[in-house]
């Protein structure tokens, strides 16, 4: 009897654990998604401007845990290097712009 009451526990637990595990994994926004989002922001910024290397994602945004993308736009000359933040909705944001020297 024990035994049995264990095993119902122990399944209803494992579901939970799923349930709730796999609703993060579908809230997040996929590499390939957020690459798009920050292309098409750097895109947005320079609007005469394009993109002369694929866009990469750094790192993690250590405070919110969001996706740092780095993109790389070409306007005439000039080679620049932008970094956006691109939440779990794949909604970019600009943070900073350098200008790469050529």
């Amino acid at each position: 009897m024990l035994s049995r009451t264990f095993a119902r526990l122990a399944a209803k637990l494992s579901f939970l654990v799923l349930c709730f595990s796999a609703a993060q994994v579908w809230g997040q926004c996929s590499d390939v998604d957020a690459k798009a989002a920050a292309d098409a922001i750097a895109l947005d910024l320079y609007k005469k401007g394009s993109v002369f290397r694929g866009a990469v994602v750094h790192t993690r945004h250590h405070p919110s845990g969001n996706k740092e993308v780095v993109s790389y736009v070409k306007v005439g000359d000039k080679h620049y290097t932008l970094v956006s933040l691109v939440f779990e909705d794949c909604r970019a944001e600009f943070r900073k712009r350098t200008r790469r020297a050529r």
